[in-house]
């Protein structure tokens, strides 16, 4: 664009210039007038040789204006002087633009100087990390070829073991062949066994007297005589979801095995809905049974083993049997709504129940049900080696579940064999007495189980020794646990409560207190909790406690926790026993309440740590047990005190104070 306006400027300048020379010639007179502006290049011609005195050119013959020649001459000249100042302009922008032109130049070649040197230090690392990679390459080729010989070497070892198993697999599978050829002949033949045998359709009361699988098309109703009665081993009965309905004993079983009975529902018996008598391998699955609490069972299984009762649910029952007092033997009551004086020595109410148990061993009740009975839930009278898991007792008229065995007869009056039930994940609630009663039985397992809001005890044991209660809860009856020898006026031997263990359990908010120990000996009360248990004083207030042992002598209570219970967090009559290890928070009167011990064996409180309630930490009204390492913080203020505890006279022994954290 430069270029162009120093062109264009030339252009105008010798346009410019032209006009400059110009003349008026006509016979040596100015006669003609022509505008500078109009004269153009034509009007020039070539000098000629015969034209004298002219100079280089001839001008045409014409007369120019003074006055018009000297405003074209000013007028050049303003132009002339503009251009030159343009074509200096031009100059010196051409001087800076080599100027910059050359810097950047210079920059550029810096710039590739640079680029040269970076170029050559990366061809530099770039071969450098070439012979790395051909360095790292060879290693890797090493190990990998020595991989691969190590390789060879164990796919030979592997070669080896691999056709050594399979000569074994093969071994194995000509066996199993044979085994399979064997096996298909059994079970054609159990299928021809089964194409004789298919269920054979039952459409009302029957007494099935062959071996074979029955199926209840229909349900039925019956009167004064027994639904169906099983007298064959090997039946198996299918009720087909149907309903049997009425009958002195709806399905009755005696003196068979394998037997099962499944799939149905049974109504308003007479008697009781399913009777098992002298039999074992019994199965009973799926029963629903609802009867009137005249009405004796839902299920009652009588001098059996290994009955296996399952699923089941069975509502009502429980018709009043008769009353056992002590050595098991039958007491004066006519019924159980007779007054008390004719039922004095009255242990056990003895009564039908939806499931009901006598005299039969190594049976199992799975995950039943309980519901509104007259009587117990689940009876078990005379009972070993039985189980009962996940079952549930709501509601009866008496306990949940109840035991009476007697052993104690049978073997001696002061000593009863073991008995060995079990009690797994069993629930007792809202029933009228007892969540589970246990009657001069021994041995048996309480694991898991929950007894709530009873009107009664939570677990009431009577004459009941080396039973085993684990992690269990006892919640809002009207006493958690009661070990007791007393009924009315009868007494029996101490012998019979040695033993009983409870740990790992729950025992809260029961109104007259968390365990009661009437005469327990050589009992052990482990890592259990007890909050809340016992009526608060005044009114309608209680004597029990967290624990309230009345007497109980040989006992260890340790690792236990008392919080808010009323009076006491223990109260202990009896000689020998151990608290070790117990935490008490804010009993509502004192911690640990020690009375007179009829014999002069000593207590002993060891390490123990107690806050104060209301009331005191320790009152020992003997003033001979011993307490150890014990901590007592009283309420009413940040210091530690012990209260009415006295040291022992010089001639029981001195000394105990220097273990107790005042």
């Amino acid at each position: 664009m430069k270029v162009s306006v120093v062109i264009r400027c030339l252009v105008i300048f010798i346009s410019f210039y032209i006009p400059l020379e110009c003349r008026t010639h006509k016979g040596g007179r100015s006669d003609v007038h022509i505008p500078c502006n109009s004269i153009s290049v034509d009007d020039f011609r070539a000098p000629r040789e015969d034209a004298p005195g002219i100079g280089e050119y001839e001008f045409p013959m014409i007369d120019l204006d003074l006055d018009d020649i000297r405003r074209c001459l000013g007028t050049l000249r303003s132009e002339h002087r503009d251009i030159c100042e343009k074509v200096e302009e031009v100059n010196e922008l051409l001087s800076a633009h080599d100027t910059i032109v050359e810097e950047n130049h210079e920059a550029i070649c810096s710039k590739i100087e640079d680029l040269d040197d970076d170029l050559s230090l990366h061809d530099h690392l770039i071969c450098s990390k070439i012979e790395d990679l051909d360095d790292d390459l060879s290693l890797h080729d090493h190990l990998i070829c020595s991989k691969i010989e190590d390789l060879d070497d164990d796919l030979s070892r592997h070669d080896h073991l691999i056709c050594s198993k399979i000569e074994e697999v093969s071994e194995f599978l000509d066996e199993h062949d044979m085994m399979m050829e064997e096996d298909h002949e059994a079970i054609c033949s159990k299928i021809d066994i089964l194409d004789d045998c298919m269920p054979i359709p039952i459409t009302g009361p029957t007494t099935i007297s062959q071996p074979g699988h029955y199926c209840l098309v229909d349900g039925f109703y019956v009167t004064n005589a027994d639904g169906i009665t099983i007298s064959s081993d090997d039946v198996v009965l299918d009720l087909n979801g149907q309903v049997i309905t009425g009958g002195d004993n709806s399905i009755f079983i005696s003196g068979r095995k394998r037997v099962t009975v499944k799939n149905g529902m049974i109504n308003n018996s007479t008697n009781n809905g399913i009777k098992v008598d002298a039999c074992s391998s019994i199965m009973i699955n799926n029963i629903k049974l609802s009867g009137s609490t005249s009405a004796c069972s839902g299920i009652f299984i009588i001098n059996s083993s290994g009955v296996r009762v399952s699923d089941c649910e069975s509502v009502g029952w429980g018709k009043f049997l008769s009353s056992i007092g002590f050595l098991n033997q039958p007491v004066s009551c006519a019924s159980p709504d007779d007054p008390p004086l004719a039922c004095q020595g009255e242990l056990f109410k003895d009564t039908g129940a939806p499931f009901r148990l006598e005299n039969s061993c190594e049976c199992v009740f799975e995950k039943c049900v309980a519901r509104d009975s007259g009587g117990h839930g689940f009876a078990l009278k005379f009972t070993k080696q039985t189980c009962l898991i996940n079952c549930k007792s709501v509601k009866s008229a008496l306990s949940g579940f109840a035991m009476i065995d007697n052993d104690c007869i049978t073997t001696s009056p002061s000593f009863c064999a073991f008995s060995n039930n079990v009690f797994s994940s069993c629930v007792a609630q809202n029933n009228t007495t007892h969540g589970f009663l246990l009657v001069d039985t021994s041995a048996n397992t309480f694991s898991s189980c929950i007894s709530n809001r009873n009107g009664s005890n939570g677990i009431h044991m009577f004459a009941a020794g080396f039973n085993v209660i684990k992690d269990c809860i006892c919640l809002e009856n009207d006493i958690g646990i009661f070990i007791t020898r007393t009924t009315d006026d009868i007494v029996i031997p101490l012998t019979r409560l040695f033993g009983n263990t409870i740990k790992g359990c729950s025992i809260n908010n029961n109104i007259s207190g968390g365990i009661l120990m009437e005469a327990a000996e050589e009992f052990i009360i482990r890592n259990c909790e007890f909050i809340k248990n016992g009526r608060p004083s005044g009114p309608g207030g209680t004597d029990n406690s967290g624990i309230f042992c009345n007497p109980a002598n040989s006992g260890v209570i340790c690792d236990c926790i008392f919080i808010e219970n009323s009076p006491h967090g223990i109260e202990m009559k009896g000689d020998g026993s151990i608290i070790s290890h117990c935490k008490f928070v804010m009993n509502e009167d004192n911690a640990i309440f020690l009375q007179s011990n009829p014999v002069s064996i000593r207590n002993k409180i060891i390490s123990c740590s107690i806050q104060t309630g209301p009331g005191f930490g320790i009152v020992d009204l003997v003033l001979d047990n011993i307490v150890f390492n014990t901590c007592v913080i009283s309420a009413s203020g940040p210091n530690y005190s012990l209260v009415d505890i006295v040291e022992p006279s010089p001639d029981t022994g001195t000394g105990f104070w220097a273990n107790i954290s005042q």
